[in-house]
């Protein structure tokens, strides 16, 4: 198991490839500023934003995954606003929440079968 996001575990083994690529995450400052007569603002220091995440996942039938499950999985796990726990490689990233799916790439056959898709995951995290 190289992760899981919530009930989604990434994982390489003989009957199934589900893996991740291009994971990011960014983190800010939230400032404020201030503004003053005839010279430069002043930023105030106001705490932490929200950590943001993504990544690409390769959905594949070819490695035992069903992309239009996967799909749907994380759509109705973005449109319940689910709360979802992030770990990678046995590291507990937080809690957070789907932001945004795209969909791409996606090999069909000749009946409409998703044969392969990429999804880029967006994530916020959750704060406590």
């Amino acid at each position: 198991m190289l992760g899981t996001l919530g009930e989604i575990v990434f994982e390489t083994s003989a009957e199934k490839l589900l893996t991740f690529r291009d994971l990011s995450r960014t983190g800010e400052a939230r400032v404020e500023e201030h503004a003053v007569i005839g010279r430069k603002p002043v930023i105030e220091y106001i705490g932490p934003a929200l950590d943001k995440v993504s990544l690409v996942v390769r959905l594949d039938v070819a490695h035992g995954v069903v992309p239009r499950d996967e799909i749907k999985r994380l759509r109705d796990s973005l449109n319940a606003g689910e709360i979802l726990p992030l770990t990678i490689g046995g590291e507990f990233y937080g809690d957070w929440i789907i932001t945004q799916i795209t969909e791409g790439n996606h090999r069909v056959d000749n009946r409409g079968n998703v044969l392969i898709a990429e999804v880029t995951i967006s994530l916020t995290e959750v704060a406590e």
